[in-house]
C-alpha cells in the first residue's frame, strides 16, 4: 500500500462505533461551486461490535477498491476519491496540469 493510499484511507474512511457495531462509512466530495466542496459520509459495512481490530482494519483497507467512490487516474496513476477526479480515468491534478483545465 503506498503513501497516497495510506492518506485516503485516513481522510476518506472512518470508522464509527457504536455498541451494537462497527460501521465503516466512505466520504463522498461534492462541489457547490469550484472552491466549496462538501463531505457527505456514507456507511458502507457493519461489523458486529466485537470485531477484532485486525478485521476493522482490513476491511476499512479493502474499500479503496469500491468503485462507487475511488478511481484510479490514468495519467499520473494515482487513486482518488470520485470528488477528485476531473472525469472517470482523469483526475483534477493532470486536468489542470496537462490539459488547461483551471479551477
Amino acid at each position: 500500500m503506498n503513501s497516497n493510499d495510506i492518506q485516503l484511507i485516513q481522510d476518506m474512511t472512518r470508522v464509527v462505533v457504536s455498541p451494537d457495531a462497527v460501521v465503516l462509512e466512505v466520504a463522498e466530495i461534492h462541489w457547490l461551486q469550484p472552491h466549496s466542496p462538501f463531505t457527505v459520509w456514507h456507511p458502507v459495512v457493519v461489523l458486529s461490535a466485537n470485531s477484532p481490530h485486525e478485521k476493522i482494519e482490513t476491511s476499512r483497507k479493502s474499500l479503496l477498491s469500491r468503485k462507487k467512490f475511488f478511481a484510479t487516474c490514468t495519467e499520473c496513476g494515482r487513486r482518488n476519491i470520485k470528488g477528485h477526479m476531473y472525469s472517470g480515468s482523469l483526475c483534477m491534478s493532470c486536468a489542470e496540469s496537462n490539459h488547461g483545465v483551471a479551477y
